[in-house]
């Protein structure tokens, strides 16, 4: 791939130098990272300071520079695909609908931030109970939000729009098929790992002593054994101002809503990445072509026959890597959203 530096103010300065490996992982609903390590040239050296992008040109994803590493005879650069973090919310956001709530948010808690808030696509997603959130980073904001939905985030060069935040949905992608029997699922990984897992939440909210109030949240199935977390909600008030700036009263049931929201948020926090599926593609592959046929966020069915799994699983991340300009190691992390029994239960799985 094709890397371009632009500095601070937006300008593009020139393409990346002598460039010895790349590890470029953007991700869906998380903020993505890269590594890119490069031989000293004067372009390099001059350019490559904190607060500077980098831009990949064939995915249009940007990379605010946050760490150069300067050691004997390369230059190591890292940083982050978005730059929320530069920002709290300093007002108190109830958030509904997900993307319309975001997007109004982020552009009334821009001060200054170089960055270009999307118009709505008019995207669904919606929150069962109104969810109240204040003096959180825009980037800690984003994540939760589109990760209860299912949506996903980025902040890109779109036309000549640099740093253009948007938010987006992947769709399913029916025809498609991953399979170690096909060959173009290679190189598979199957973690399974508990150590931070829970499944049944017990969330306090306002009050205090036996008058506080709580709610469980349960998320066994089956013969799951019981593992249990305390949700801390104090935050979560009864009372809320309505956007007339009248103090209006939850109902029990609302209340009670807002808490088990909560408890289903941090719950999936600790869920998360307890089955991780990660294989390898062939990039020469032309059933499947990234960024033709699928993409980041996009659920495909994985048929892996070495593990037993069959599955539809959401693309939640991408890995390139690049070592001395030899072929780009392309590798799909996946989120298992929905495990069949057999292969044969999936559409086409024969």
């Amino acid at each position: 791939m094709h890397y371009y530096i632009y500095d601070r103010e937006g300008k593009r300065q020139g393409p990346l130098q002598n460039i010895t490996s790349v590890q470029w992982n953007p991700k869906y609903n998380e903020t993505g990272k890269a590594e890119i390590h490069v031989e000293y040239t004067e372009f390099n050296t001059k350019y490559l300071q904190k607060w500077n992008r980098i831009v990949c040109k064939e995915r249009s994803e940007i990379l605010f520079i946050e760490s150069v590493e300067r050691l004997a005879k390369e230059m190591i650069v890292l940083g982050h695909m978005d730059n929320l973090d530069d920002r709290i919310n300093i007002y108190t956001l109830t958030v509904r609908n997900v993307e319309q709530s975001l997007l109004d948010n982020f552009e009334k808690n821009k001060r200054g931030l170089d960055i270009t808030v999307g118009k709505a696509k008019g995207l669904p997603g919606k929150l069962e109970t109104a969810s109240d959130t204040t003096y959180d980073s825009l980037r800690t904001m984003a994540q939760e939000y589109c990760q209860l939905v299912g949506y996903g985030y980025r902040e890109v060069l779109k036309g000549t729009t640099l740093n253009y935040f948007e938010i987006y949905a992947g769709s399913t992608k029916n025809k498609l098929r991953f399979s170690d029997r096909l060959g173009n699922l290679i190189s598979q990984t199957f973690i399974e790992d508990i150590s931070d897992y829970k499944n049944y939440a017990y969330v306090y909210g306002e009050e205090s002593g036996s008058e506080r109030k709580n709610v469980v949240v349960d998320l066994r199935t089956g013969d799951e054994p019981r593992m249990e977390l305390y949700v801390d909600a104090r935050d979560l008030q009864s009372t809320y101002k309505d956007a007339s700036g009248n103090e209006q009263t939850y109902t029990q049931e609302e209340y009670n809503n807002l808490l088990k929201e909560r408890g289903l948020s941090k719950l999936a926090e600790t869920r998360k990445g307890s089955s991780k599926f990660e294989f390898e593609i062939d990039a020469e592959d032309r059933r499947a072509i990234l960024q033709q046929d699928f993409d980041l966020g996009d659920v495909i069915p994985c048929l892996s026959f070495k593990f037993n799994i069959f599955a539809f699983a959401r693309i939640t991340g991408l890995k390139f890597v690049e070592e001395n300009n030899l072929q780009t190691q392309v590798t799909l992390e996946l989120e298992l959203i929905d495990v069949q029994e057999s292969a044969g239960k999936m559409k086409g799985g024969d």
